[in-house]
């Protein structure tokens, strides 16, 4: 009607009734603001369900073997209560979890969160837009972020000599890192960009 404003589903799913989806199930690695370190679904549909959803705040053991997995999952999207402390996303409640036929299965099966794998060139990075990884770079900048004097922007260079720019707060981010090779944890915006990371480890000089 005109002058009204509609949902999509894909923005407010039909709550408390069991549906099974398929899609990409991970874990933060790091944990972000209020400790949150929350296990998602990434979801295939036609555009008639959300791209994502949260479902946990936590990680839970029980689903370790499906980190970085194709999944098949039984449950049911749900709200939680208006007056709680909440992520502001769609929420889905798993109740049934398994490996989608054409998926590989971890061997031996995980006891811990597995860590995301290392990448070292243009290449690795680019194929691991939007998931989890672990680098060891070389800090060769870093700046004040215009946006905020509580963030810093750097440039850090990967072993194939692969420039990327990182953000991160002004306490994990000081320039006595330039120069030093620093590990990372953080997820992949783009080809050339990192996600906001406080994950910063100085990596010991070899003897």
């Amino acid at each position: 009607r005109e002058g009204k404003t509609t949902m999509s589903r894909a923005d407010d799913p039909e709550h408390n009734k069991h549906v099974v989806l398929t899609g990409f199930y991970e874990v933060d690695r790091e944990a972000g603001g209020k400790r949150l370190q929350a296990g998602w679904l990434k979801i295939e549909s036609d555009g008639s369900l959300p791209k994502r959803a949260i479902c946990s705040y936590r990680p839970d053991p029980e689903y370790f073997p499906f980190v970085e997995k194709r999944v098949v999952v039984e449950g049911e999207f749900w709200r939680p209560d208006p007056d709680a402390q909440q992520i502001m996303c769609i929420h889905f409640r798993i109740k049934k979890m398994q490996l989608h036929p054409e998926e590989t299965p971890y061997d031996p099966e995980p006891t811990e969160l597995p860590e995301p794998p290392i990448v070292c060139s243009a290449g690795e990075v680019a194929a691991r837009v939007g998931q989890w990884v672990r680098l060891e770079v070389v800090v060769e900048t870093v700046s004040p972020d215009p946006a905020s004097t509580m963030w810093r922007i750097a440039t850090v260079v990967l072993p194939d000599g692969t420039k990327l720019q990182a953000k991160g707060g002004a306490f994990a981010w000081t320039k006595e890192l330039v120069g030093k090779t620093v590990g990372l944890t953080t997820t992949v915006k783009s080809a050339t960009e990192l996600n906001f990371t406080n994950a910063v480890t100085v990596e010991p000089k070899g003897g």
